[in-house]
């Protein structure tokens, strides 16, 4: 067990009466939080901070004897569902409401510049609720929750007309070219996943190669910006692959590598390729330019 942190507790000790009022009425504010967006929504930072939660929750908690060793209360909350989910993480200090809570946000389907857009406008609330000293965590989150939801409805909207126009042959509107490099953990199913990422990258205009090497699967795509978002969102969101009983399911583990943009396409086609040779597949990096990558990642020279 952990020994007991006597500066933390002397302060609290120490704290003004108005301040310990403020400090129980944030633990309920958070505690409504938690009910409100459920346990599996809903993760502190410790095991000690869920479990006064808890007792918050069930109106088992006595501010005498339990006490809050802690000077900032640190929690996330999912919002959205499968396909649609951010996270908000957010540390209320001691002195909040006067002072506000400090938030970040996580967002797998989004651009960096759409999640800063996010936590801009959520921070810029709760900065301005500080100085009226209001309570703001509900609001802040449902501001939240609005604009995941907001964004999706968009970036679902978008993906839908791309893929009108890419089933029927007409020329993507946004010229914009990328390169992404992407990691799959694993394939039970390979013949089954490679036709349909074969099949993606033919229906969005992508080019490129899946690749294999040794125990590594790299997807290399090359093609306009909203194709390359159509094809992450399909991989998320659409059944690829078995699990180890043999049952469908969606990709859980992929990862983007590195995405940028690029002035021209390195590939005429996508095509499978398979070799042991770190050297083959290196030069096929070599040609977007990231001729480095696969070396780093497989920890070869």
């Amino acid at each position: 067990m952990a020994p007991p942190n006597t500066e933390l507790q002397k302060r609290c000790k120490s704290l003004p009466l108005s301040t310990m009022g403020d400090w129980c009425e944030t633990l309920e504010e958070v505690a409504a939080l938690r009910s409100i967006w459920g346990n599996e929504a809903f993760v502190t930072s410790s095991p000690g901070l869920t479990t006064l939660l808890d007792k918050v929750g069930e109106g088992a908690w006595d501010p005498s004897t339990d006490h809050v060793m802690t000077d900032t209360l640190r929690f996330t909350i999912q919002v959205g569902g499968e396909n649609d989910s951010g996270t908000l993480s957010v540390s209320v200090g001691l002195s909040y409401p006067e002072a506000p809570p400090q938030l970040s946000v996580a967002c797998e389907w989004l651009k960096r510049s759409q999640i800063d857009d996010i936590l801009l406008e959520v921070q810029t609330f709760v900065d301005a609720s500080s100085k009226l000293a209001d309570r703001c965590l509900f609001s802040a989150v449902e501001r939240f929750e609005n604009l995941i939801e907001e964004n999706y409805t968009e970036f679902s909207k978008q993906s839908k007309e791309n893929l009108a126009l890419a089933s029927k042959g007409k020329p993507n509107p946004h010229p914009g070219l990328n390169v992404a490099v992407l990691r799959i953990d694993h394939m039970h199913d390979r013949g089954g996943y490679t036709k349909i990422i074969v099949k993606w990258a033919g229906e969005l205009g992508l080019t490129g190669r899946l690749i294999f090497c040794r125990s590594f699967i790299f997807v290399l795509l090359e093609g306009a910006e909203p194709d390359i978002d159509e094809y992450l969102l399909r991989k998320r969101t659409v059944v690829v692959d078995v699990d180890s009983r043999g049952r469908k399911c969606r990709e859980r583990k992929m990862s983007v590598l590195v995405r940028r943009p690029c002035s021209s396409r390195a590939f005429s086609e996508f095509e499978v390729v398979e070799s042991d040779e770190v050297g083959y597949v290196d030069s096929l990096f070599e040609k977007v330019g990231l001729g480095a990558l696969v070396k780093n990642i497989m920890h070869l020279v």
